[in-house]
């Protein structure tokens, strides 16, 4: 007769491998050649074996396409061992492989499965509870991953019957090995409810917590069914647990952190869900020591807030989950919890780039907390500078009462600013300078127009540690290139401007004429103006053109050439306003004696385009601004000559055009 489960838990016999017709039999639910074969067991016995045979063999064949081990040489030191002992190369035994079968075409339906189990049970009932695979699973694991709810209600009623369909239990000792048997953790500490949440079956969840309604506290520490159901997003079968058990079931996750955690990054249903049950978890942090408002701090953008900007209005109507809200009204104290780098919530926030929910944390708790520093004395000022957030940055710089945190400095003396400098992040540089667009330069030259000095060191030092020194082979291969891009520019302008000068508008006087083949427009002051803005940009885009030919030379000095390209910068830009006013002038010359309107707004239109080199000028009159407010009214002694110097040099051409006519003809 087979071992009963004392004896066979009193002394274990080594594992061997699993017949392979009971394997079969397992995996296709044959009831038939399962009982042919534990009759057959029930046989004499076999002579006891060698100590050669004893030790276990395992050859993979394959039945039904599967590989599985081939039955062992021998039997177990001392006798023979049940078939029902074997085990699989996974350490599965046949209630195992019965358990997450599924009907076979070659064998039975699920009733056929049912009774396998049922006749394994009999013979070995230790094999429900105490044999555990290689990962730790007992059979009703398997039963529940294989989404089998009656086999997993089936070896459930097993358990409760405490032996086969003719012995009969004590009622407290079938609860205590029900309970066992569904509480039993494997590997992962996980028991037969964890699986039956991980693969979403609600009605497994509630034949497993009507059986055991304290089911969903195990384990106290861990991930626990309710933090697996709402992470997965299984909200239906979150409040099953919920309901069956109330608010005694475990809300624990892994690395200490809890089920608010979980749904945070569900989204605001699920937050509000799980707060409505237990608003205590809000206060919690895990083993970093984040809080489920850190985890709702750090959420990334939604795709409409990175499209379309946070303005207010869009901000309102599309803010991400509403989380943030949720928690602080929970627990406002949350907000003022650093996790193990001491970084607050405002500051993971600002990591991000989440403006809004910085927003709602200013709103709730006010300047306190934006005066929250971490480890390192960072506001969240410093830490979205260094993140290059510059949505965050743009709003301080534009909120009147959060101007103190601009200068404010961290435990190496940094401001904001300093960092913007050291990240070399232009547009964040002008945010906080006040200003919304910027160039590079205009960093170096504002900073050197206002005597601000850079370090407390000797300059010889300063230059070597902080100036880069420029690669010439690799700035000559720039510069090269750059000739060659600009120079196609200045030819076809030259090449135009000279075409224009023998085709002027309005044609030329006949031969009846006194000056014949003269200018039929000449003498006008329009007339006059055009002509010397061809002139002008003929004599800019040549220079130009020379310039850049010279500065294409590689043999020519790398200095001499740097001079030479800048130059024909400057050139090509005059060159381009006095084409631009040439364009209008010759079209109002033409078109004022018939349409004076439109010539008028061709004039107007032209001139908006031409004022695009304004640009920079006003940039700097904003940096001016910002600096004002800084530093005061002695800013604008050195600004307002590089300032003229500047409106000069960039419309000097256009002095001339308006200006020399009427001076020639007066």
């Amino acid at each position: 007769m087979a071992p009963s489960s004392d004896s066979a838990a009193a002394a274990p016999l080594p594992a061997t491998a699993m017949d392979p017709e009971l394997l079969t039999a397992a995996r296709r639910g044959d009831i038939r050649l399962l009982r042919d074969l534990l009759k057959m067991e029930d046989g004499p016995a076999m002579p006891a074996p060698t100590a050669a045979s004893a030790a276990l063999v395992v050859v993979d064949v394959v039945v039904d396409g599967t590989a599985t081990p081939t039955r062992p040489s021998g039997a177990g030191a001392g006798g023979r061992q049940s078939l029902l002992e074997g085990v699989t190369s996974r350490g599965d035994s046949p209630l195992h492989v019965v358990a997450a079968a599924s009907p076979h075409p070659r064998g039975g339906g699920d009733d056929d499965l049912l009774q396998c189990a049922t006749a394994m049970y009999s013979k070995a009932k230790h094999l429900l509870v105490d044999r555990l695979n290689n990962d730790g699973d007992t059979p009703l694991h398997c039963a529940a991953r294989a989404g089998n709810v009656r086999m997993v209600s089936h070896l459930i009623s097993l358990a409760a019957r405490g032996g086969g369909d003719d012995e009969k239990s004590h009622e407290a000792a079938a609860a205590a090995t029900t309970r066992a048997v569904l509480r039993k953790q494997n590997g992962r500490k996980e028991t037969v409810l964890h699986e039956a949440v991980r693969f979403a079956k609600e009605d497994m969840v509630e034949v497993l917590m009507s059986t055991d309604p304290e089911l969903a506290r195990i384990p106290d520490v861990g991930t626990s069914p309710m933090y697996l159901a709402v992470s997965l997003g299984r909200v239906e079968i979150a409040k099953l647990l919920h309901r069956k058990d109330g608010d005694l079931l475990s809300y624990s996750g892994p690395h200490g952190q809890n089920a608010l955690h979980a749904a945070v990054l569900h989204g605001k249903e699920m937050t509000k869900m799980v707060l409505g049950w237990n608003k205590g978890m809000a206060k919690q942090a895990d083993q970093f020591g984040h809080t489920p408002l850190h985890f709702s701090s750090s959420l990334k953008h939604s795709v409409m807030e990175m499209v379309f900007g946070s303005s207010f209005w869009f901000s309102f109507s599309w803010r991400m989950n509403g989380t943030t809200e949720l928690l602080l009204e929970a627990n406002e104290s949350s907000a003022y919890h650093p996790d193990k780098n001491g970084s607050f919530p405002i500051h993971v926030a600002a990591s991000m780039g989440r403006l809004e929910v910085i927003k709602i944390l200013l709103s709730k708790c006010g300047i306190s907390c934006a005066d929250l520093r971490d480890k390192q004395g960072r506001t969240f000022l410093h830490v979205a500078v260094e993140k290059r957030r510059h949505n965050i940055v743009a709003f301080v710089c534009r909120e009147p009462w959060l101007a103190p945190f601009l200068n404010m400095q961290d435990y190496d003396m940094n401001t904001p600013l300093h960092l913007a400098v050291a990240v070399g992040d232009l547009k964040i540089f002008a945010n906080l300078m006040r200003n919304q667009q910027n160039a590079q330069r205009w960093i170096h030259r504002l900073l050197s127009l206002t005597s601000v000095e850079g370090s407390m060191s000797k300059r010889d030092d300063f230059q070597k540690d902080h100036i880069p020194v420029l690669d010439e082979e690799q700035e000559s291969k720039k510069l090269t290139v750059s000739t060659q891009v600009l120079g196609i520019g200045s030819v076809l302008i030259v090449t135009m401007t000279f075409a224009v000068a023998f085709a002027l508008p309005g044609g030329y006087r006949g031969s009846e004429h006194a000056h014949p083949g003269t200018p039929t427009l000449s003498g006008r002051y329009a007339f006059n103006a055009f002509v010397v803005s061809n002139t002008l940009a003929f004599i800019c885009s040549g220079l130009a053109t020379f310039s850049l030919m010279y500065s294409g030379i590689v043999s020519v000095d790398f200095s001499i050439r740097s001079r030479h390209f800048d130059a024909s910068i400057i050139l090509l830009r005059s060159s381009v306003r006095s084409v631009g006013a040439a364009f209008a002038l010759g079209l109002y010359v033409v078109l004022a004696p018939v349409d004076e309107k439109t010539a008028v707004a061709v004039c107007v239109i032209t001139s908006a385009a031409l004022l695009y080199g304004s640009v920079e000028i006003v940039r700097f009159l904003a940096q001016a601004m910002a600096l004002h407010l800084r530093l005061g009214c002695r800013v604008w002694i050195g600004l307002g000559t590089t300032m003229l110097a500047n409106l000069l040099l960039e419309y000097w051409s256009f002095v001339m055009i308006f200006v020399l006519p009427l001076y020639l003809k007066f």
